[in-house]
């Protein structure tokens, strides 16, 4: 930081002087006070998991969380606050801030002066598009920053066979719809006034934070992250957040609902995907990784695992109230009751609550498959994962056919469930292992590929069981007989097939 100065509201400096990395300001009995500072220099965080960035400016666009950048101390509470940002020209500012014209925003202060002041984030880039509609009392406004040099995932690819701006209109629809349906939850949005999805201008590498103010743009593919992470503006770590669990097995409230539900709640209306069906990958991936005793794995545990501890609890809270009552209602009752600021709900809060809502004891059923980051047991979910089967592959058939994440398998669904295979022991052509939660990436089937075109034709399945038991350190002697689903069978034959579009 950097060129700190201060004037009341008729420009008089007032005297500013510096400590260290501390700035006074002395005021002179004035109420409104007008700070101008340089902030430089881009910073990553110390998460050794992410290491993203938390402020970036390039000459394609700039990032920043406000906490970096903002501050004000603890002790000290305005009661407005206006920030104007210095922009290059035909720069876009992306924030839930309200504008006022002139790249002028005044901080709304909803639900609460820091939250929407601090925890929040801003971007601000060459924009090709804006749009914006209303949601009920809420303004969603979406910007599609310009692609930079350095990549991000498209939310808008040539296949959908629309346009960017019905894309964007697609999008908000599904942030609408998600954010009512859940306020009718919880009775009561956490955020404000004006919420914003975007594309990221600096390429990507940003944290994703403020759910409750901000959504990044992902493609069609990828529409269950909607309500997901719309969720997340209730479910969410931090402490100011409505619903946080304290417990060891606090992640499968904090991913493993917002995954459930999110894939739960399909595109109303579309034929496009049935996320439903992504369900079912989520029980591939546990009951994969209880073979290979990998259910510690981060992203193993924290979304597939934790969505099938959900699913097994969504299905005994229907079992025991003759399909009265679900998780839904499990979920808002637990919100409205013990959820608040500040607040670690615990184990016994969940427990009462689900005696409250089913006037059951779930005690024993909680300390069997919910107790622990990994409970002695796998959730039992056999008797109802079969209902989202058929859903499963509706969703596979639509993600492998297009451009998008999952164009590598080329339409052929065996080559899905061999780069589920890899994925489970290796990243997916990505820096992170996090997609590997859901399946939804396809980038690793090169090593695959080569090592098979280096084998007689025709292959056989002992030629597919050796090279995949090289790339992954395991033993795949049983890949065609796990991946064997209804009347569908994994087969050498679609993998030759796979392999002759490849070439």
């Amino acid at each position: 930081m950097s060129e700190v100065t201060a004037t009341n509201i008729t420009g008089e400096e007032l005297a500013v002087t510096v400590n260290g990395t501390i700035w006074k300001i002395t005021t002179g009995g004035n109420r409104i006070l007008v700070l101008s500072y340089k902030i430089e220099g881009n910073q990553k965080d110390s998460d050794q998991e992410y290491g993203r960035n938390i402020s970036t400016l390039t000459s394609e666009g700039a990032f920043f969380i406000n906490q970096f950048i903002f501050a004000y101390p603890s002790d000290f509470q305005p009661l407005e606050i206006f920030i104007q940002f210095i922009a290059p020209p035909k720069w876009v500012v992306g924030t839930s801030f309200v504008p006022l014209g002139n790249n002028l925003y005044k901080v709304e202060g909803l639900p609460s002066m820091p939250s929407d002041f601090l925890q929040n984030v801003t971007r601000l880039g060459y924009a090709e598009a804006v749009e914006s509609e209303r949601c009920n009392s809420i303004e969603i406004v979406f910007t599609a920053y310009r692609p930079s040099q350095s990549g991000y995932e498209a939310f808008w690819l040539p296949s959908y066979q629309n346009t960017k701006q019905q894309q964007m209109h697609e999008y908000i629809q599904l942030v609408c719809a998600s954010i009512v349906s859940f306020e009718e939850m919880f009775h009561g949005w956490p955020g404000g006034s004006r919420y914003w999805i975007s594309t990221l201008p600096t390429g990507g590498n940003e944290i994703p934070m403020a759910w409750n103010r901000w959504m990044q743009a992902w493609p069609r593919e990828r529409f269950s992250q909607i309500p997901h992470h719309v969720l997340h503006a209730w479910i969410w770590w931090e402490e100011d957040s409505l619903i946080r669990l304290g417990e060891p097995e606090w992640m499968w409230v904090q991913e493993g609902i917002p995954t459930y539900l999110g894939h739960q709640f399909s595109m109303a209306g579309s034929d496009k995907y049935n996320f439903r069906g992504m369900i079912y990958t989520s029980y591939l991936i546990t009951k994969r990784a209880k073979v290979y005793n990998l259910l510690n794995k981060n992203t193993v545990n924290h979304y597939a695992y934790n969505e099938m501890r959900v699913l097994s609890l969504d299905n005994e809270i229907q079992r025991v109230t003759n399909g009265e009552k679900n998780i839904r209602d499990f979920l808002g009752l637990l919100g409205n009751k013990y959820g608040r600021p500040e607040h670690l709900i615990t184990r016994y809060e969940v427990l009462q609550t689900l005696y409250e809502l089913t006037g059951r004891d779930f005690s024993h059923f909680y300390s069997l498959y919910m107790t622990g980051e990994v409970s002695a047991q796998l959730p039992p979910v056999e008797d109802v994962i079969g209902n989202y089967e058929n859903d499963f592959f509706i969703w596979l058939d639509q993600y492998i056919s297009t451009d998008g994440r999952g164009a590598d398998a080329k339409g052929f669904r065996t080559m899905f469930f061999i780069s589920l295979e890899i994925s489970l022991q290796k990243g997916e052509g990505v820096d992170s292992e996090h997609y590997v939660a859901e399946g939804n990436g396809i980038g690793n089937l090169d090593e695959f590929k080569q090592a098979l075109l280096n084998k007689q034709s025709p292959i056989t399945e002992e030629d597919v069981i050796q090279v995949l038991s090289s790339i992954t350190g395991q033993d795949e002697s049983d890949f065609f007989q796990f991946y064997t689903i209804g009347n569908f069978k994994t087969s050498v034959e679609e993998i030759e097939l796979w392999l002759d579009a490849s070439r």
